[in-house]
């Protein structure tokens, strides 16, 4: 049957894990913000996890002008006794509650949200949903997870890297999987630069989790400070109470304490993308895993090269003809860093190759699109 669906004029459910502004909640909430200004849909948003680090979420939902913000308790979480028929009961109990809004799709972001998202789909009357891997991801491997593999009908990953994973986690080769990349969250409106001629400042925009590598960063950059001393580096992100993460801050001060460069380096929290990128003249994300970052989109749309490790996403986004991929090795980054650092012609040049390309191909419009001709 021709699939005849079209965002225009919908009811639209997006299902997040919280309301904290990490790379997946800001696509979701400049996608729900496109959905709800240029398309006239009405857009409602849930979470089911309570966060005490939510003022940037909420801060980017006004200035898009979302509104309807709804927390739950977890749908798919209860005691050891009864817990699956428990769990069952508080899914029928919140897809009722989603009936209200009378939704024509549920987005999900997330693995837990689309578990919800796919078993809620038929009591709340959506016609459409799809599982949404966004690269990061955990998976339950229980029966819940299981149940709604076996219901999804679309599987979309936002990297080549995230679609392998799925498949093989969820073991789903035979399902329908689509690579859909993710698109800037950047208004033309916001690219102002501000370059400082007297200084050359290296930045990196991501959260200190355990996964990012502020770290190499670190001790590349403290290299480099001891033949180059007009640069600087602005590491910008928050910090998480979690397991495994809430040292992380931590020892990063206490690098830049011990390596002495506390004059050459900026810790900066609570900021917006558009509020720190035009000090930005070079961008870099290291990390361990990535799907689609946001952020090397974010540098590509204030026209800066950028250095990043080679994950598939970032590959996808920069081009694969990239010379300034490298494999989170201390020698590459430092050497990639210092060939842009003596090369001020180099900046200029690849960062308006960079805007060019991220312009054309990754726009919130040309996502909308090809997403209406996967739903099935």
């Amino acid at each position: 049957m021709k699939n005849d669906f079209g965002f225009k004029g919908k009811n639209v459910i997006f299902i997040l894990k919280s309301f904290v502004l990490g790379g997946a909640e800001r696509q979701a909430l400049y996608l729900a913000g496109y959905l709800k200004n240029s398309l006239n849909c009405s857009v409602y948003i849930y979470s089911y996890l309570p966060s005490t680090n939510s003022k940037q979420f909420y801060d980017y939902c006004n200035k898009l002008g979302l509104t309807n913000l709804n927390i739950v308790s977890s749908p798919i979480s209860s005691g050891k006794k009864f817990k699956y028929l428990k769990i069952r009961i508080k899914l029928v109990l919140f897809a009722l509650q989603l009936r209200k809004h009378q939704p024509d799709i549920i987005i999900p972001y997330l693995n837990g949200p689309a578990i919800i998202a796919v078993l809620c789909k038929v009591i709340s009357g959506a016609r459409y949903t799809f599982w949404n891997n966004r690269g990061l991801e955990l998976y339950r491997y229980d029966f819940l997870e299981k149940l709604a593999v076996k219901k999804s009908k679309l599987f979309i990953a936002n990297s080549i890297d995230g679609l392998v994973e799925m498949q093989n986690k969820l073991k789903i080769k035979n399902k329908k999987t689509i690579f859909l990349p993710n698109f800037s969250t950047i208004r033309a409106e916001e690219v102002l630069r501000k370059p400082n001629k007297d200084e050359l400042v290296i930045g990196m925009l991501a959260h200190f989790r355990s996964e990012k590598n502020q770290f190499l960063l670190l001790n590349s950059f403290c290299k480099l400070r001891l033949k180059y001393d007009h640069i600087r580096l602005h590491l910008v992100g928050d910090f998480f109470d979690g397991e495994g993460e809430e040292s992380i801050i931590y020892s990063v001060r206490s690098l830049i304490k011990k390596f002495k460069i506390e004059e050459s380096v900026k810790l900066i929290h609570h900021k917006e993308a558009y509020e720190v990128l035009p000090f930005f003249d070079i961008g870099v994300l290291v990390s361990e895993k990535e799907g689609m970052p946001n952020s090397v989109m974010e540098y590509m749309s204030y026209g800066m090269p950028v250095v990043s490790t080679n994950h598939s996403g970032c590959r996808f986004l920069l081009g694969e003809e990239s010379e300034y991929l490298i494999n989170n090795s201390y020698t590459e980054l430092y050497d990639k860093l210092e060939d842009l650092i003596c090369n001020p012609e180099k900046i200029h040049g690849i960062g308006s190759k960079n805007k060019e390309r991220i312009n054309n191909r990754f726009s919130v419009k040309n996502y909308v699109l090809a997403l209406e001709k996967e739903l099935i």
